[in-house]
């Protein structure tokens, strides 16, 4: 359950941000990660940690992550 997300970094159509998550709903334990996204036909999409660091597609977007 994503509880807010904001966003840290943007570049052509790729984006990080940052999203808090409520992973169990009878708990209030919370949890701040970064997540890539990718813009394809004017919607974002999340994009798998893996692709990101395996897919030289990604290369652009891996970059955003690390100046997080």
């Amino acid at each position: 359950n994503i509880i807010s997300i904001k966003n840290v970094v943007a570049q052509g159509n790729y984006a990080v941000v940052m999203a808090t998550l409520q992973p169990d709903m009878n708990s209030l334990n919370l949890v701040v990660r970064p997540v890539g996204l990718e813009k394809v036909n004017d919607e974002w999409y999340i994009v798998d940690f893996d692709q990101i660091y395996n897919n030289a597609k990604y290369a652009a977007l891996k970059a955003l992550l690390e100046k997080i």
